[in-house]
């Protein structure tokens, strides 16, 4: 887990940035992930971990700047 006083040190806009930063990472993460990963070979928690990602990622895109 992250420490809350690490988070401290950084200004609203910089904690934006870097939100927008790691939802860009997990979207291409995500992309990658389903393209790559055959049908075959995917687990149990692979579809429901990722459709929760989609879901988590669009959430996102909702809320406003």
């Amino acid at each position: 887990t992250m420490d809350k006083a690490f988070l401290e040190d950084f200004t609203n806009e910089e904690l934006k940035a870097c939100l927008k930063q790691a939802l860009s990472h997990l979207a291409i993460v995500c992309d990658h992930a389903n393209e790559d990963c055959p049908e075959e070979y995917r687990t149990k928690w692979f579809n429901p971990a990722l459709e929760e990602a989609y879901s988590f990622l669009q959430k996102m895109s909702e809320v406003p700047a």
